[in-house]
């Protein structure tokens, strides 16, 4: 099928069209991922187009590769064999944090992790395309994937802490509510 999509010259603007069919699903993902990272609650319909977007960003990059495959180097074929791999991945990550989220009683802790983990990924393969096509050299690559990984990780863990910091600990609340928790804390010892 691909040979007579070739002889037609509509490959290249299929591929063209996955590619940039995977770029917008990827962004989709990212800013919708975010926005379930930042925001406290449940919000199935913003989970599910998340999910949504992160599937068909794999789909359409899966695709390309696909039409793609017999022109490439071994080597070049190992690389995408596992980048499609960590796409995968990343995607089951996703639904995972969306079926945390949207559970009956969710498990936030974990979600959070899930959504940092795609975020991070997302983040640092927008990074990675952008560096490669304005020409950067390979070290210049590799140094910014791995600053965006460790930026990415500060910034999820800052989230996370932040969404998991309990609305009545003294850091957060008031200072009545410190002499409330001083003040039960008080009482329990003057029964013993």
């Amino acid at each position: 099928m691909t040979a007579h999509l070739a002889a037609l010259g509509v490959e290249p603007a299929l591929r063209d069209g996955l590619i940039a069919a995977h770029a917008i699903s990827a962004a989709a993902a990212f800013i919708l991922g975010a926005l379930l990272l930042a925001r406290s609650g449940n919000h199935p319909v913003q989970s599910s187009l998340y999910v949504t977007a992160l599937t068909l960003m794999a789909v359409f990059v899966t695709g390309a590769v696909i039409l793609d495959w017999r022109s490439l180097s071994p080597a070049t074929r190992g690389i995408f064999a596992a980048l499609l791999a960590l796409g995968a991945y990343t995607v089951w990550r996703g639904w995972q944090a969306r079926k945390k989220l949207t559970a009956a009683g969710p498990s936030l802790p974990g979600a959070l992790d899930d959504l940092g983990f795609t975020l991070i990924t997302l983040f640092t393969g927008f990074v990675v395309i952008l560096a490669d096509d304005l020409g950067g050299p390979v070290w210049l690559v590799v140094a910014l994937s791995v600053l965006a990984v460790a930026t990415g990780r500060r910034l999820a863990h800052l989230v996370t802490a932040r969404r998991l910091r309990r609305p009545d600990s003294p850091e957060v609340g008031s200072a009545a509510s410190a002499r409330d928790h001083r003040r039960a804390g008080a009482a329990i010892n003057d029964r013993r």
